[in-house]
C-alpha cells in the first residue's frame, strides 16, 4: 500500500500481530466480526508511523512486551502524531490502548474491557483526546502520567476493579468533561488519600478544568485531588 491508502479488511478472524509503519487508514468491516487475535505476547496492532487511523476492529490478546520497543497492548504507539484509534473493541490485552511520547493522538468510541491491567494507558504525551469510550471491568480505567493538553470528554467509565481515571505525575492545560463514573474501585479501602480508591485520582494539577461530571457508586472518594 502507499502512502495514504485506505486497506479495508473484510470481517474474519486474523492469528496474527501486525505492524503498521506507513500513513494509512486501515478499517475494519465492523468490531463484532473483524477479529485479530493475537499470542498474548506483544502487541496485536503496533503503530509506528505518523498519521494513521486504525478503525472497526475487535482486537485481543496482547501480552507481556517482547523488546523494550513494544508494549503489551492491544494496540499500542510510541513516539508518533496525529494517530486516530476508534470504533475498536479492544479485550484480554494486558493494556488496551497505549499511547507513550506521542502527539496528538486521538481515542474515540472505542469498547475497552476484560484488561488485565488498564483500558488505556498514556505516558509523557500531549494533545491527546480521549473521547466518547466506553471503558469497563478492567483492573484500571485510564491511566494518564506525564502529559499535557488533554481532553478527556463523554467517556463512560465503570466497574474497573481500581479507578476509573487515574491521573500521576502531573497534567496541565486539559479538560475532564462530561464522563460518567460508576462503580469503580470495588475493593476495600483503607484511608481518603489512597490513590487507588477513587472514581477519579488526579495529582499534581496546573490548569485543569472539571465540569460537569457524573460519579455514583464508587469505593472510597468519588474525586480525588492532590
Amino acid at each position: 500500500a502507499a502512502d495514504g491508502d485506505t486497506i479495508a479488511v473484510m470481517n474474519g478472524t486474523y492469528y496474527e500481530r501486525i505492524i503498521i509503519d506507513k500513513p494509512l487508514i486501515l478499517q475494519g468491516e465492523s468490531p463484532e466480526g473483524t477479529l485479530i487475535i493475537g499470542s498474548h505476547v506483544g502487541t496485536v496492532a503496533n503503530i509506528t508511523a505518523d498519521n494513521v487511523v486504525v478503525t472497526g476492529f475487535s482486537i485481543s490478546g496482547g501480552g507481556m512486551p517482547v523488546s523494550e520497543k513494544d508494549y503489551p497492548a492491544g494496540i499500542g504507539t510510541n513516539g508518533t502524531s496525529n494517530v486516530m484509534i476508534s470504533g475498536c473493541r479492544v479485550t484480554d490485552c494486558y493494556i488496551g490502548i497505549y499511547a507513550n511520547a506521542t502527539t496528538g493522538v486521538t481515542a474515540a468510541e472505542n469498547d475497552l474491557f476484560s484488561n488485565n491491567l488498564t483500558g488505556i494507558e498514556v505516558l509523557n504525551s500531549n494533545l491527546t483526546r480521549i473521547i466518547s469510550n466506553s471503558v469497563h471491568d478492567n483492573f484500571q480505567g485510564v491511566l494518564l502520567a506525564s502529559t499535557d493538553g488533554i481532553e478527556c470528554s463523554e467517556n463512560t467509565l465503570y466497574h474497573n476493579k481500581l479507578n476509573g481515571l487515574y491521573i500521576i505525575d502531573g497534567i496541565s492545560d486539559s479538560l475532564i468533561e462530561d464522563n460518567l463514573f460508576q462503580d469503580n474501585c470495588y475493593v476495600d479501602f483503607d484511608d481518603a488519600g489512597d490513590d487507588s480508591q477513587a472514581g477519579a485520582y488526579i495529582e499534581n494539577i496546573e490548569n485543569l478544568t472539571i465540569r460537569n461530571n457524573r460519579f455514583i457508586h464508587n469505593g472510597g472518594l468519588a474525586l480525588f485531588l492532590s
